[in-house]
């Protein structure tokens, strides 16, 4: 029986739709001279600010209203208004500069925006303006358009409302030009000197955005560069603005600090490490939130193979905990048979654990893929395991799960097993950001008050909301819960992609898994002309995949890879009959992921819509044991409270460790760099500080506690392990 669960919602009244109009592609080709920024623009400049009343988009800024719950203060909207104004004024003084005056005034710019010129901070605020309209220009002449008020505004918001914070994060909807606010505000960190590192959710949003704004920052004499390469080079941080993953970064900062490279260190060609000033995080929730848990971490080889080891186990756990979960009794059982091996307990436990992942709950497409190391190999000797990312959807291509969970899913896919690796060193998320002095963001979902009260407490970051440009046009339709049977579904989903075809309107299908996006596209793909998959391991590039879902006929499924970050800008037709249509096919976990993969429709004010169609083998549903709205929300809303909390504890575990590694590169530094017994020493911190990661912390009961013990033990474990390295 097929249940429709909530009433319709509009964002927006349906009479308030407007036609969609579509952003003029970039212009091709090189960068032009200064004089043309100019010509043809003014009127278009006036004209666009005249749309919407300054007061009214201030009102907007206080809220509350939907978009708005966490408004700037008064005092700060106060502010940016005072300069939006300056800007505006800014721009008439300009417009009819000759292009030497020009290069005179970005000279000026920068020369009181630089700390050392000691400007006092009214001229340094007039300098902020001027730049801003300055910029106003040339994305006219480059982009085709001009950033909104808006924009500007959360611009100013985000600088003006930092106060005694690390920095502050602006929450602005998907489709509201956040890599525009981003560009704005690192042109501007940039004219004071500082290096800023551009971090994205993905290496392909990086590359993008940093080709995109290459002309722009050319035209101010600011370098740019990115880091998503495989062979890094000290060239590829040679820019002021970096553009580039958290992993990125945070690998290139681990093998520096163990001298294996010396890619940050050597910056611009001197001894002297790239300093981390700021940081501008795009998708901030994603990295700050879903991923605060996640490490990037140096594997390093071991000298113990246990290649022989994981086939025991795995069949051990396989035939003897088809029925229940291993316990005490199982890892008893269990050492008896890998005796020879001399394993600690904590160490036994973990590879019986990764060993049940492995044989019961890890599923292939879901949670890893098989993929040929080489496109051009024909046999299965060339298969690996990829980590899918269950946040993203895409593939994780070059990490490996730990505790033996990767040679498991080896043996048990027939692949040849690789060494189990010791790691050398970690560096999570939290430990990661707190090297830069300052921190800014951007995403479309900070979440609910407990998750932003999170991020102030594990990054000193405050964080505001920033209201559309236009009234929001999308859609939310009534959810639908196939609690019976997949015919059920299946039957729902194609009468709702039909439906949404006939109406000529592209529709995007978001699935939980690769597995349920190829199922889903083997059932619809007979059915309809223009379908095609999206999903991180499909043959065709994703630009083109992109390119192509915006037509009035287009169905792309895809993970949820689609749904962040990417912008399917429809065309006309489509538009005006409607505009993109969301379909999920899971029940989202929490509401921004809710949120993300909506905001792929309605964009910049045009019309769109989304459903949730909730299919009856659905995680969160199986959890509820019923088909009710109200209690799928309400076990989601624990779920975030839960997650929050363990995040916060986990967080402070891996600050715990990463002091020990702080201490570690510090005595390595000044006595072993240079050592010729290097090799030899590594081998033997890997081995320690592997063993010191297994040591387990009761988060259960008196947390701060049971933490201070947790740090005491590791200082002294150190000092008694430096104690024996230098005898």
């Amino acid at each position: 029986m097929l249940n429709a669960i909530t009433p319709l919602r509009c964002i927006a009244p349906t009479h308030a739709k407007q036609q969609a109009k579509l952003a003029p592609a970039e212009k091709e080709g090189g960068s032009q001279t200064i004089e043309h920024v100019w010509q043809g623009q003014l009127s278009d400049l006036k004209a666009s600010h005249q749309k919407r009343p300054l007061d009214n988009i201030l009102a907007a800024f206080r809220g509350p209203s939907r978009e708005v719950q966490y408004p700037l203060g008064n005092k700060v909207i106060r502010t940016i208004r005072e300069r939006l104004v300056l800007v505006r004024e800014s721009e008439q003084e300009i417009q009819n500069f000759s292009a030497d005056q020009l290069k005179e005034l970005m000279s000026r710019i920068k020369h009181a925006l630089n700390p050392s010129s000691q400007t006092a901070s009214h001229l340094q605020e007039k300098a902020i303006c001027q730049l801003l309209a300055l910029a106003n220009h040339v994305f006219a002449q480059y982009f085709s358009f001009t950033p909104y008020s808006v924009q500007i505004l959360a611009v100013l918001g985000i600088l003006a409302s930092k106060g005694n914070f690390k920095g502050s994060l602006a929450q602005i909807k998907t489709g509201e030009g956040k890599s525009t606010v981003i560009t704005l505000l690192a042109l501007i960190l940039a004219y004071q000197g500082k290096c800023i590192d551009v971090i994205t959710s993905t290496e392909y949003l990086a590359k993008r955005d940093k080709v995109k704004y290459k002309r722009f920052f050319d035209f101010f004499d600011i370098t740019t560069s990115h880091i998503c390469n495989k062979a890094l080079t000290p060239d590829h941080f040679s820019g002021q603005i970096v553009y580039g993953t958290n992993y990125n970064f945070e690998f290139s900062v681990l093998f520096d600090k163990f001298h294996l490279t010396a890619n940050r260190t050597l910056y611009n060609n001197r001894n002297s490490s790239r300093p981390f000033h700021v940081a501008i995080v795009d998708e901030v929730d994603n990295m700050l939130l879903d991923k605060a848990s996640n490490s990037a971490r140096i594997a390093y080889s071991s000298q113990k193979n246990l290649t022989a080891l994981y086939p025991i186990i795995y069949d051990f756990v396989k035939n003897n905990c088809l029925e229940k979960e291993p316990d005490i009794d199982t890892i008893s059982e269990c050492a008896k048979l890998v005796k020879s091996y001399q394993l600690s307990n904590t160490q036994l436990q973990k590879f019986i654990d990764s060993a049940y992942r492995a044989c019961f709950k890890y599923e292939l497409k879901k949670h890893y893929c098989l993929r040929k190391q080489n496109e051009h190999a024909r046999h299965d000797a060339n298969l690996q395991i990829v980590i899918i990312d269950q946040d993203t959807g895409r593939l994780s291509e070059n990490s490996r799960w730990q505790h033996g969970l990767h040679q498991f899913l080896e043996y048990k896919h027939g692949l040849p097993i690789l060494d189990e690796t010791l790691t050398l060193g970690a560096l999570s998320h939290p430990a990661f950001f707190a090297y830069y002095g300052e921190i800014y963001g951007v995403t479309g979902s900070l979440g609910a008050e407990i998750e932003r009260n999170e991020v102030t407490e594990m990054y000193g970051l405050t964080s505001f909301d920033v209201p559309t440009h236009k009234p929001p046009l999308t859609q939310q339709l009534p959810t639908v819960i196939c609690n019976t049977t997949e015919r059920a579904f299946n039957h729902t989903l194609l009468s709702e992609v039909t439906n949404t075809i006939k109406a000529a309107r592209p529709c995007l299908i978001l699935c939980r898994s690769i597995a349920m996006s190829d199922a889903l596209y083997q059932f619809i793909e007979p059915k309809f002309s223009n379908i095609q998959l999206l999903n991180d391991v499909q043959n065709e590039d994703e630009d083109f995949l992109v390119a192509s879902a915006v037509y009035s006929d287009s169905v792309t499924i895809a993970t949820n890879a689609a749904g962040r970050g990417t912008d399917i800008a429809v065309c006309a037709k489509a538009a005006r009959n409607g505009g993109l249509h969301v379909i999920f096919t899971f029940f989202p976990n929490s509401e921004r992921v809710e949120i993300q993969g909506a905001g792929r429709a309605g964009r910049q004010g045009n019309p769109g819509s989304y459903r949730i169609i909730v299919p009856h083998d659905d995680e969160l549903l199986a959890k509820t044991g019923s088909g009710n709205i109200e209690t799928l929300i309400a076990l989601r809303e624990l779920m975030v409270v839960k997650a929050s909390l363990t995040r916060r504890q986990y967080a402070a575990i891996y600050l715990a460790q990463h002091h020990i590694l702080e201490r570690f590169w510090n005595d390595f530094q000044y006595k072993y760099a240079n050592s010729i017994h290097q090799h030899a020493i590594l081998n033997k911190w890997a081995e320690f500080y592997t063993d010191l990661e297994n040591i387990k912390v009761n988060v259960e009961h008196h947390f701060d506690t049971a933490l201070s013990n947790y740090r005491n033990t590791l200082n002294s474990l150190y000092d008694h392990f430096m104690k024996n390295l230098s005898a």
